[in-house]
């Protein structure tokens, strides 16, 4: 966060995966980035990933990238997401199926 001092930063925490409300999220976060206009440069939006074990960085970052180029997407192993979803607060919980 501290490469975004000064900015207002959105955070919302996903998965690359998600059916519905991640890409809807961003879809509508994508939409307000572009009601602000040139005010868009003071905000910066985050999506971190739920799912280290199929999110990679790159794949984050791309699959962002599809809604907004100035989007930033963030993956990483479990232990070092852990703390910021503690931090956070964040609840995940891994159901099996198909």
């Amino acid at each position: 966060l501290s490469d975004h001092l000064g900015k207002i930063t959105l955070l919302f925490f996903g998965y690359t995966y998600c059916p519905d409300v991640c890409p809807t999220t961003l879809a509508e976060l994508k939409l307000v980035m572009s009601n602000l206009g040139e005010k868009a440069d003071q905000v910066q939006v985050l999506f971190i990933s739920v799912d280290p074990k199929r999110d990679t960085s790159e794949s984050m970052q791309e699959y962002v990238e599809r809604f907004d180029s100035s989007f930033l997407g963030l993956g990483g192993t479990e232990e070092e997401l852990a703390p910021i979803w503690a931090e956070y607060g964040i609840f995940r919980e891994i159901v099996e199926g198909k």
